[in-house]
């Protein structure tokens, strides 16, 4: 069996290695089409923003040197010269005064070095007079121009998820599209001749329902994959061989089966491949759950993910082994796991590593975790309390109470 490090170190350099050609399927989308997609080169400003020197305050722009001896007890009285306010054109104003300054109104050119808020004035309304009742210095209250965004500041760069948080700043520097990869195309084949459709309310004896099917469809309800095909088959090589030409004819990018990978007498896909052409790079990780794993390829074609058929087999492959994957195929670092102290003492199978299901919580600073109960591959329940993974070494056997771990988000998502 290859270790988990290595079997997972041989998917990302395949990812790696399709990147070039869908950095090269880049395509504009309009900007309100964009959310969810992946970057595929970088977004750089195109202008600066602010574009011009803006009041942060309703206040008053003055030339700070003229304050400096302001107080409350003594005020500075001047004259007030105008009105400038959100909108206005920046504009020039004659004489020795000030000039009343609304939220992002333009600074007025010339001797303005500063606004002092309304808060620390009184206004003479009959003599058109302000009384400055604090001192201020240069700059204050006035958001320069290219504060926010430097003209060419790069935003964002390849590999990145489009937020709406980078559409909101794309919308303020005008930029109306984004360059975006292709979603990831996708296909699932879920096998197993005691299967139902999970909507089936009265099952046959000896079948249960579809439960991994339904987990890797909601898994893929985003914008950045496309789900091409979705099929369910009974365990017969034949028909397996027959739908998966079918689906190869759809030329996805990845294709995920479920079950008949492990090695029984129905545990036919392993050979079904190879005589589809495909390459197989490993079957069998030193990993629980999910140890039946299989990754193959074809060189101008997709890659394959043949996951157990067990459940929680099916999310612990698609977590920790589709997910990387991606990642690496979109440009993406690796994901890093989060330290966290263990509540209670493992022990654990030596010599694989172990994904358990988890909860983690913040204690005093600390951020522990506890390995559930219920950590069979067909057991979904612990799922429904878990907020996390624990990933534990293959070379550990027994972790002591406040061990050093690495937790994981239940989801990629997360």
């Amino acid at each position: 069996m290859l270790s988990y490090t290595k079997a997972r170190a041989m998917v990302e350099e395949r990812g790696h290695e399709r990147q070039a050609s869908r950095f090269e399927d880049r395509r504009a989308v309009p900007l309100f089409s964009a959310q969810g997609l992946i970057l595929a080169e970088d977004i750089v400003s195109p202008e600066a923003v602010p574009s011009f020197d803006n009041s942060a305050m309703d206040g008053y722009a003055v030339r700070a040197a003229a304050t400096h001896h302001a107080s409350p007890e003594i005020p500075v009285e001047f004259d007030v010269l105008g009105t400038v306010a959100a909108g206005d054109q920046p504009g020039a104003f004659d004489g020795d005064g000030v000039v009343e300054i609304m939220t992002g109104a333009p600074v007025p050119a010339g001797v303005f070095d500063a606004v002092i808020r309304v808060e620390d004035t009184a206004k003479i309304p009959e003599d058109s007079k302000v009384l400055i009742k604090r001192p201020v210095h240069a700059g204050d209250n006035i958001r320069r121009r290219g504060s926010d965004f430097e003209w060419n500041q790069k935003l964002a760069g390849p590999g990145q998820v489009v937020t709406p948080e980078l559409m909101m700043s794309a919308a303020s520097l005008g930029l109306d599209t984004l360059p975006v990869q292709d979603p990831v195309r996708i296909a699932l084949l879920i096998t197993g001749r005691e299967l139902s459709r999970f909507s089936d309310k009265d099952l046959a004896p000896g079948m249960i329902r579809d439960a991994s099917g339904p987990y890797l469809q909601a898994a893929l309800n985003r914008p950045d994959f496309d789900l091409v095909a979705h099929k369910m088959l009974i365990d017969d090589a034949a028909l397996f061989q027959a739908e998966a030409l079918k689906i190869l004819e759809l030329q996805p990018d990845i294709i995920i089966s479920t079950g008949a990978v492990s090695m029984g007498k129905y545990d036919f896909i392993k050979d079904s491949l190879m005589e589809l052409g495909a390459e197989l790079h490993f079957h069998k990780v030193a990993m629980r759950p999910g140890k039946p794993l299989l990754f193959a390829e074809w060189r101008n074609g997709p890659v394959w993910f043949g996951l157990p058929g067990n459940p929680v087999s099916t999310v612990v492959g698609w977590r920790f082994f589709i997910d990387p994957y991606v990642r690496a195929l979109r440009g993406q670092g690796p994901e890093k796991p989060m330290p966290a102290r263990l509540v209670k003492p493992y022990k654990k199978p030596e010599g694989l590593t172990c994904f358990l299901k988890a909860r983690s919580e913040l204690v005093e600073g600390t951020f522990r975790v506890e390995i559930l109960e219920g950590q069979g591959s067909y057991m979904l329940s612990p799922l429904l309390k878990a907020n996390c993974w624990v990933a534990l070494e293959s070379e550990a056997e027994f972790l002591e109470q406040d061990a050093l771990v690495s937790v994981y988000p239940l989801s990629a998502l997360s």
